[in-house]
């Protein structure tokens, strides 16, 4: 059950990465003050019509927290000072190396590729676009980029890992909570309590990862509670009522619903549990961790380079083609190199 159980969280996993990079790949027409070089059918329908709720990736990134904070309660509680330490050592490594990995690529994508995100501005004209790559990455950027990110909350090579430094934290609450918390009903309170105070302060991604511990606290307290098929029905389908809400609360709560309902709704389960989705959430980290260099590279570097000879769907369509096509191919290549070596040093310590 556990193993089905974390299949399809995978699966769920896999999808909020691939639906935050077509968020940000659209962003190119969203967030444009002029962008009628590239505006078109294929543009407008990704991100004007229904499919818009897929390209929302500010969205998705919350359903991303949710799981995050979920997973994390998932592992054993530490009970003593120094299990605390340790599981806080490891979750430092678990995202430091990744991030300075994360960054190698990026300096070679820049080296190779190029950026063109500020060459594009002749045609396009987005702010949005030119956050990053206005200079020369270094070797000692590299270096410094997980103390930047995980202690100032900035970074030189990655605009999505704004959150990182505040999932770090979540983190740290998490394990210290299932440390100090001996009882459930304390637990539950506790958490209920902190999810209160962070709204109350603004800090929605450290929401986002609590009500998705909460989920799993809740779950592993009404195991044997019966659910009728509409109620799990609806809790599958609540995302889409708190995506035109535009409020981060009601987005947690019902990404923590979801998550919840899923397995108890076996056509939904089965689609986070086929083979491509599976695929893809075993490489969500690096989906996640190079899609922004990616896009800035290969898909502005696309719409730059045959911007004035192809029709702006074609031009759109391939661009993104070559975003999806490169991403998973480093993704893979992330995961087989920087990901397997995050997991030897985890393991080593002791």
């Amino acid at each position: 059950m556990n193993s089905q159980r974390e299949e399809y969280i995978d699966g769920m996993k896999g999808l909020a990465c691939l639906f935050v990079l077509l968020g940000h790949f659209t962003g190119i027409y969203k967030y444009a003050e002029n962008a009628t070089a590239i505006d078109s059918w294929f543009t407008q329908i990704l991100t004007k019509g229904p499919l818009s709720f897929f390209t929302a990736e500010s969205f998705w990134l919350y359903l991303f927290f949710v799981l995050s904070g979920y997973l994390l309660t998932m592992s054993t509680p530490p009970r003593k000072c120094s299990e605390f330490l340790k599981k806080c050592i490891k979750r430092v490594l678990r995202l430091a190396i990744p991030i300075m990995g994360a960054a190698v690529f990026t300096f070679v994508i820049q080296y190779t590729i190029g950026f063109c995100n500020f060459k594009i501005q002749d045609t396009i004209s987005n702010t949005w676009l030119t956050h990053l790559y206005e200079t020369q990455l270094t070797l000692r950027d590299i270096i410094e980029e997980p103390f930047r990110v995980l202690l100032l909350g900035s970074s030189k090579f990655n605009s999505p890992f704004w959150c990182l430094r505040d999932m770090l934290l979540a983190s740290v609450i998490i394990y210290a909570v299932g440390w100090a918390c001996k009882t459930a009903k304390i637990k539950g309170s506790v958490l209920g309590v902190l999810i209160l105070l962070g709204a109350i302060v603004n800090r929605g991604v450290i929401v986002a990862c609590l009500v998705g511990a909460m989920a799993s606290f809740l779950k592993q307290q009404l195991k044997t509670l019966k659910v009728s098929n509409t109620v799990a029905v609806c809790g599958v389908l609540s995302p889409i009522v708190a995506f035109f809400t535009k409020n981060l609360f009601v987005m947690d709560v019902a990404f923590a619903l979801c998550l919840l309902s899923v397995p108890l709704v076996p056509q939904v389960k089965s689609i986070f549990e086929t083979s491509f989705v599976q695929k893809t959430g075993s490489v969500s980290f690096g989906i996640y961790a190079l899609h922004w260099p990616v896009i800035n590279s290969i898909g502005l570097g696309t719409l730059y380079v045959l911007g004035k000879t192809a029709n702006p769907a074609p031009l759109m369509f391939l661009s993104l083609v070559g975003v999806l096509l490169v991403t998973f191919i480093l993704a893979v290549l992330f995961k087989a190199t920087v990901e397997r070596l995050t997991s030897i040093v985890c393991r080593g310590v002791k």
